[in-house]
């Protein structure tokens, strides 16, 4: 698994079973992508169509994910965005693996705004130390609903096409 490569050359907080624990949320998206990749190859006969729809999709995902804007700054009208993002609950489940057991951070410069503990880290990224759970089964949840369009838009596609 590429993640453990990852976790010990960042030098991620955590032993063993860390790096095991760091690796769950990867796999889980990883699954959610395939299925998401089964959804588009079933519904579209080309992969420039898929290409049409998966760009936007994955912009707005990336996006809304947490990694480049600060989601707690979002309005109200937008803020549910973030949960049709994999991206999101994939950055929400490492961040909370990361900075949970960070108890305390030194500050070094008093002119610099300082995030003492690993919970202001999470709250300044507009993220939940709670949401563990929803991120799996967001997660989840996302798996489950692109393969099943995926298979009736299969379905769909083999009525319309004949067979020999």
């Amino acid at each position: 698994f590429y993640t453990s490569i990852v976790f010990w050359i960042a030098e991620l907080s955590g032993g063993f079973m860390a790096s095991i624990t760091f690796s769950l949320p990867v796999i889980a998206s990883a699954a959610t992508a395939s299925a998401y990749g089964c959804f588009l190859s079933a519904t579209f006969e080309s992969i420039n169509t898929a290409s049409l729809l998966s760009v936007p999709m994955d912009f707005v995902g990336s996006t809304f994910g947490g990694l480049f804007i600060q989601l707690r700054s979002l309005p109200g009208y937008m803020s549910w965005i973030k949960y049709t993002s994999m991206f999101y609950y994939t950055f929400e489940a490492l961040s909370i693996h990361q900075w949970k057991s960070v108890a305390s951070i030194p500050c070094t410069k008093a002119n610099d705004i300082c995030l003492t503990s690993g919970e202001q880290v999470l709250q300044s990224y507009g993220l939940d130390k709670d949401n563990i759970t929803l991120d799996f089964s967001g997660l989840i949840a996302m798996f489950a609903v692109f393969h099943i369009l995926g298979f009736f838009a299969l379905i769909k596609r083999s009525k319309d096409t004949a067979t020999y």
